[in-house]
């Protein structure tokens, strides 16, 4: 039996972020816990209005399956349950989380992946003016 917990939380960020679309101070995210037992798997996800997500619409999405959740709901089920977005996105990582520490493993191993190695990543510069983006780079 898996019991779901659902908070709201403000991450500041450590500088504002501006894109074309305004400027953000702070993160506002949705955590979903699932506990088995004394073990717990933990996912977040950040709602985007852009899609017609908002932080209390997305904990909704993820609250109305806390019976299934309680009944067994497991990470292939969850794909059709949920469209894609950041509520799906949530309990599916806490799910990952949550079978992982439960099998004592990590996910790449879960996977029966190779060892993962350092991966060159994106990094999205905010908006500024072009000396403080040359610095950002």
């Amino acid at each position: 039996m898996t019991e779901l917990t659902l908070s709201r939380e403000s991450w500041p960020l450590r500088e504002v972020f501006t894109i074309s679309r305004g400027s953000k101070r702070q993160a506002d995210v949705v955590v979903a816990a699932l506990r088995a037992g004394d073990i717990t798997g933990y996912g977040e996800c950040l709602p985007y209005a852009r899609y017609g997500e908002s932080v209390d619409n997305v904990a909704e999405q993820i609250a109305s399956l806390e019976s299934d959740l309680r009944n067994g709901l497991d990470r292939l089920t969850l794909q059709s349950r949920l469209p894609a977005g950041a509520a799906r996105n949530a309990l599916d990582c806490a799910l990952w989380d949550l079978e992982c520490k439960l099998y004592r493993q990590r996910i790449w191993q879960r996977l029966t992946l190779p060892v993962p190695h350092t991966q060159e990543t994106a990094y999205t510069l905010s908006l500024d003016t072009p000396e403080h983006m040359r610095q950002a780079a």
